[in-house]
């Protein structure tokens, strides 16, 4: 596990999410987390497994009709934090942190509007 200042780097607020969104692992089709929130540059989903740090993952998104035309956002992410998120009836999951590393402007805009239409509002 690597501990960093994360919020202190952060440029973007992250925004917590609705409900959660998996992330699928393309080369495999595995989904491989949920991610609980997001923003422009990064996220933090989570997993049953341990993701390695610092690897490149290629990633997607199943989106839905109300977000956009394309059934899939696409993009390559890199992992640079995992934490073990303790539950009493579940000691396996895991907390990891994203950072965003490529995507196309098209599908960089969908995330924004994923942000905009789930994204938790203050009331």
């Amino acid at each position: 596990m690597i501990e960093s200042n994360a919020q202190e780097r952060r440029k973007y607020k992250r925004q917590n999410l609705i409900f959660t969104i998996p992330v699928v692992e393309t080369r495999t089709q595995q989904t491989i987390g949920h991610i609980v929130d997001i923003s422009p540059r990064g996220f933090k989903l989570t997993s049953q497994y341990q993701i390695p740090l610092g690897k490149d993952f290629h990633l997607g998104l199943i989106t839905t009709p109300d977000i956009a035309d394309i059934e899939f956002v696409g993009f390559v992410a890199r992992s640079i934090w995992c934490q073990t998120h303790k539950h009493d009836y579940d000691q396996s999951q895991y907390y990891v942190g994203f950072e965003i590393i490529n995507i196309a402007p098209q599908d960089a805009k969908i995330v924004e509007c994923i942000m905009e239409k789930y994204g938790a509002r203050d009331l």
